[in-house]
């Protein structure tokens, strides 16, 4: 089997230590696909929060975009995957328009909260988007209590560098 499908295999079924050894192996790690999604935007989508933590520990660029214009952090908020959102934050994820947009419509308040953590300018566009949407309450909440919350806590507004988890190779 070529190195480029156990690479994307590894990502969407979250073996980080399958990563790990491709990674020994030469693989880049900002490999794409044909529909320009690399192993970091399928770790994303999954919900893989080790193998997205591990391919950004190993240069995997958080801000690019595949073919249809999405950040690995825009298929983690459209696919609810809160325990990626975080660390894409934390390692220098942009907040997009879309990604913001999706999380205001669709009323994800955890999401939103941590998106708004890192673009607080944004609040007053998500409060309107998320009144659009029939979000009345969170949008309420909102601008009662902008960045005050308790669920703001969750991500640290301080930008870390990465440094390579623990994991075991055979």
């Amino acid at each position: 089997m070529k190195l480029h499908w156990i690479w994307f295999h590894a990502a969407l079924v979250n073996a980080p230590t399958t990563l790990l050894q491709t990674i020994h192996q030469g693989m880049d790690t900002n490999h794409s696909d044909c529909l320009g999604n690399t192993a970091l935007h399928l770790a994303a989508y999954k919900g893989h929060h080790a193998c997205v933590e591990l391919l950004i520990c190993y240069g995997a660029q958080v801000n690019v975009n595949n073919e249809l214009d999405q950040t690995p952090l825009d298929l983690a908020v459209e696919y609810q995957q809160l325990h990626c959102v975080k660390p894409l934050l934390q390692y220098g994820s942009e907040v997009t328009q879309r990604a913001l947009h999706i999380a205001a419509s669709r009323g994800l308040t955890h999401i939103l909260f941590a998106l708004l953590c890192m673009r607080p300018t944004a609040i007053e566009q998500a409060c309107r988007c998320a009144r659009k949407h029939g979000h009345v309450q969170l949008a309420n909440h909102l601008m009662k209590h902008p960045l005050n919350d308790e669920l703001f806590c969750g991500v640290s507004m301080t930008r870390k560098a990465p440094t390579p988890p623990s994991i075991q190779t055979k």
